[in-house]
């Protein structure tokens, strides 16, 4: 039995206005287990306060840095947080009360504090600077074990309130089981006064003795039924945390199987871009992939819809130039206009009697010719402008081979070009160059995916192996 019993300090005024002291702190005189002890009440409140928010912002602050992904992969954590908080505020309520030894309230605080500071450590490493993705999930992993050791700790809370409850039980069985004792000491006296009535002497020693036989077989009957309520409670938590691990190891597994699904759309997205680089229009920029991974954006699986968003904003940077080349904005239509104009100065520059040799000559006015017969009409937009034509790549050939006003004449021409395509983004090197960015990203972001398949999957013959028996 546990006793409690407040011990608060008197303070009387002296005279003379002295002033009071300041209120000690309060004394309980605490009785486990037969031991008596003395203990200093604590304040469950106002000391946990700072680590509670200590530790909170700083797991905000984590899922914060997690980006798109924070929505899945840290409320686990947060929530194994929140648990073991609660866990510390009812271990301080229960050393107020007078239910937990010192012995078992320093064990418990020591292995808190410990998880506290592990959590600190791995969060303050993580927010050092900008984390890489290999580091990323090194510390998600890390986050992600502590969580799991959190959860393993709050079921083992459960079953030690459980025990302590039934040997609470198993302590007022023991005190029914006295009190029949000495029930039976009672009766057993009377039958020894008895004795010297030889008439009723042998009667009251039957019935004494009847007596203390029920009496033992009630007892025996009260501690079986302690014993089996023992039992069943014990069987009850092990059935709980057999069922919270299995669940959270088929959730591990139903990510890693959405995330493996996921991965033949890198494969997609690089077939559909074929083409790219040669100025054609790529499949992916008409057929319903980018709608699909649009949809997968939407998805409950953190770590797909984040993937699927960053695909298809890759993909919309590659449309979007053709849909401007397609059908030109204000903009470029103004640009576009100034072409006709630009071309014919460069001709009437090609064709001056200072230009030399006279075969250059020859060629570059009629490569600049070319050049305005396949531009014709594209000023109004009725057709795109031939960014990628032949004409071109002859006149950057030419460009060189004469005097300097004649390749002067011919760079004009090419300029004309490059100022309206390099502004939609359509000449040959911006589509190189993006055409092998975009397969780099597509590479980065299918081993950041397959990453974290296996995680998932490892995760989940970890929690597994943790199911107890």
């Amino acid at each position: 039995m546990t006793d409690v019993r407040w011990s608060i300090p008197l303070f009387l005024a002296g005279c003379g206005g002295a002033q009071e002291p300041a209120p000690a702190p309060q004394q309980l005189q605490c009785t486990i287990d037969g031991q008596n002890e003395s203990r200093v009440m604590r304040d469950c409140t106002t000391e946990l306060s700072y680590q509670d928010r200590d530790l909170s912002a700083k797991v905000e602050a984590f899922g914060v840095s997690l980006d798109a992904e924070s929505g899945m992969q840290y409320r686990p954590v947060k929530n194994s947080l929140t648990l073991l908080l609660e866990q510390q505020r009812g271990m301080c309520r229960d050393w107020n009360a007078c239910a937990l030894s010192r012995q078992e309230y320093v064990a418990r605080s020591e292995w808190m504090t410990a998880q506290f500071t592990m959590l600190t450590q791995i969060l303050d490493a993580a927010m050092q600077g900008p984390p890489d993705p290999e580091s990323r999930g090194r510390v998600l992993q890390q986050v992600l074990e502590w969580s799991t050791r959190a959860q393993e700790m709050q079921s083992q809370e459960r079953v030690e309130t459980a025990r302590i409850a039934v040997e609470a039980q198993g302590a007022a069985v023991q005190q029914d089981e006295n009190a029949i004792l000495e029930q039976r000491s009672g009766l057993e006296a009377q039958g020894a006064v008895a004795q010297t009535d030889q008439a009723g002497s042998l009667g009251r020693q039957a019935t004494a003795q009847e007596e203390a036989a029920r009496l033992q077989a009630e007892i025996l009957q009260r501690q079986m039924a302690a014993q089996g309520q023992i039992d069943q409670q014990n069987a009850a938590a092990r059935a709980n945390m057999r069922a919270q691990f299995g669940a959270q190891a088929d959730n591990y597994e139903r990510m890693a199987t959405e995330i493996a699904a996921f991965v033949p759309a890198f494969a997609k997205a690089r077939t559909d871009v074929a083409g790219f680089t040669q100025g054609k229009r790529p499949r992916l920029c008409s057929s319903n992939f980018r709608r699909d991974l649009e949809t997968a954006g939407r998805g409950d699986n953190a770590t797909v819809a984040d993937q699927a968003r960053r695909i298809k904003e890759a993909a919309d940077r590659l449309c979007v130039r053709f849909d401007l080349w397609e059908q030109p904005d204000a903009g470029i239509l103004r640009d576009l206009g100034k072409i006709p104009e630009s071309l014919e100065r460069a001709e009437q520059m090609a064709q001056d009697r200072t230009s030399t040799p006279e075969p250059v000559k020859a060629q570059i006015v009629a490569k600049i010719q070319q050049a305005r017969r396949e531009v014709a009409g594209t000023e109004a937009g009725r057709r795109p402008f031939p960014c990628l034509a032949r004409v071109w790549s002859d006149l950057t050939d030419l460009s060189t081979q004469g005097n300097g006003w004649l390749n002067t004449a011919a760079s004009n021409a090419i300029r004309t070009r490059d100022g309206v395509c390099q502004r939609i983004g359509v000449l040959p090197r911006n589509l190189e160059q993006d055409g092998e960015q975009f397969g780099r990203f597509m590479d980065s972001l299918e081993g950041q995916v397959r990453g974290m398949e296996r995680q998932y999957r490892d995760l989940a013959v970890q929690m597994r192996a943790s199911i107890p028996p």
